[in-house]
């Protein structure tokens, strides 16, 4: 193919230069063309991370009557709580996100732009575990082809976590959890 009478008036080096962009260019205009298959895998090749986020300690006393703490990254603001975990692979330097509302209150989570399924568990103002439910990654270009996850009726926090861990966390019915306004330490880190 022969050079555009412009190129070929540029220098060598700069005529080298033109021809890789051009080709890098053409390459990617290809490219973007092509359909790519979604992968069934639901974590993407890089690990993303909660951010904007505050850690802080949770307490949760076990029906048994042990207490155990976890590392929660604390979404208590309109903003973090309308965010949560969209865009994060992984919950990283915590164990889960917990969502605290102003005031006991209901609604509906969804998973749009989530990239892994997760659990839920729902907590009333004095802390006792109210229910949980396990919801899926919602793959749709649009947020209103997503499905919506009720919550139930007067809970003040919401712990999502990797789906099937709310029992490694003893987040289950009989259980009551404490947010403290500790700040995580390296040893609560799992």
């Amino acid at each position: 193919m022969p050079l555009a009478p412009s190129v070929a008036r540029v220098p060598g080096v700069m005529r080298l230069a033109v021809l890789v962009v051009t080709c890098v260019v053409s390459a990617v205009a290809c490219e973007s063309s092509v359909e790519v298959e979604p992968s069934s895998s639901n974590v993407p090749a890089v690990e993303t991370t909660p951010s904007g986020f505050d850690r802080r300690i949770g307490l949760v006393s076990k029906p048994a009557g042990d207490e155990v703490a976890m590392c929660l990254w604390v979404a208590d603001t309109p903003e973090t709580r309308a965010i949560g975990m969209m865009g994060s692979s992984s919950f990283g330097d915590a164990d889960a996100m917990v969502f605290v509302s102003d005031a006991p209150t209901s609604g509906r989570f969804w998973m749009w732009n989530t990239l892994i399924d997760l659990s839920i568990a729902f907590f009333d103002e004095s802390g006792t575990f109210l229910d949980s439910r396990s919801m899926e990654v919602c793959r749709a270009t649009d947020s209103a082809d997503c499905p919506r996850y009720d919550t139930p009726i007067g809970y003040l926090s919401a712990v999502e976590t990797v789906a099937g861990d709310l029992d490694r966390l003893s987040l289950v019915v009989g259980s009551r959890l404490i947010l403290t306004d500790e700040a995580c330490s390296s040893s609560l880190v799992p």
